[in-house]
């Protein structure tokens, strides 16, 4: 998962419709991400007028970020990788995203 930020607090989504015209995907797949998108508290939905990236969405964002790396660091725990190689990967990691323009 990657959080590039494009979108800003605020910021108006596609339609449903104009989502999945531009992606080629059929527009339930698209309501389903929404509806999970909103419980999640990462977009607000209001009838009439579409749907809208929520206002406090950092902590959302921050809190699956971190449940997604803790799963991955049990997982590489699991696959054999040492805590010295995560932190190196890590590291490695962190140091190339400040180096770097792309996310």
């Amino acid at each position: 998962m990657t959080v590039r930020q494009e979108l800003k607090q605020g910021d108006k989504l596609p339609s449903v419709r104009e989502l999945a015209k531009e992606l080629g995907v059929n527009p339930n797949t698209v309501s389903k991400a929404f509806q999970s998108l909103e419980r999640d508290g990462i977009i607000n939905s209001v009838p009439g007028r579409g749907s809208f990236i929520a206002a406090d969405n950092k902590t959302v964002i921050r809190e699956n970020a971190l449940s997604v790396f803790t799963g991955a660091v049990r997982d590489a725990s699991a696959a054999g990788l040492t805590a010295d190689e995560m932190t190196e990967i890590v590291n490695k990691t962190v140091n190339t995203k400040k180096g770097s323009d792309t996310p």
